[in-house]
């Protein structure tokens, strides 16, 4: 039986936009969700790849005329896919995190919640316009770790946040 082709376009469309939703994360484009990955589920920046090549292809295996042959092979590909996003969700590959938050958390990951105390109180928007480079990143963290200074130390004596 053939699914409506509202469903095709549905699943294509999800498909497409989870795409597009990592790659301009991998890109940089979309910093809000590594800055502040309570907002959303910090994994999904890694899964939206691999899931949206799953639904990709579900709307072909599930929205066309296809053999039974053809779209079990469709069902299987999209199932690893799906297993793969799921992994990479959990696991956070380093070749998927953007290069700025790398660097950011290599230099300076032992005042992340400083940083994003400090992200949240100028805007994002602002914090955005102010970081557009690397030098700009490694000013602003400077920055906040002048500023909160007593406060990183004493946390630091304490042995840090609970866990």
């Amino acid at each position: 039986m053939r699914t409506p082709s509202y469903m095709f376009w549905i699943l294509f469309g999800a498909g497409i936009y989870s795409v597009y939703l990592g790659i301009s994360g991998k890109l940089g484009y979309r910093r809000l969700t590594y800055i502040f990955p309570m907002y959303y589920s910090g994994g999904i920046n890694y899964a939206s790849i691999p899931m949206g090549i799953m639904a990709i292809i579900w709307a072909f295996a599930f929205g066309l005329i296809v053999t039974d042959e053809v779209g079990l092979v469709l069902t299987y590909f999209s199932l690893a896919f799906g297993f793969l996003g799921m992994v990479f969700n959990f696991i956070q590959p380093k070749f998927l995190t953007p290069q700025w938050y790398r660097w950011l958390k290599e230099n300076h990951g032992d005042i992340m919640p400083w940083l994003r105390q400090d992200v949240e109180s100028m805007g994002y928007s602002e914090w955005k316009k102010r970081t557009q480079t690397v030098a700009e990143l490694e000013d602003w963290a400077i920055d906040v770790r002048k500023r909160y200074r007593w406060e990183i130390e004493a946390v630091k004596k304490h042995g840090g946040f609970p866990q």
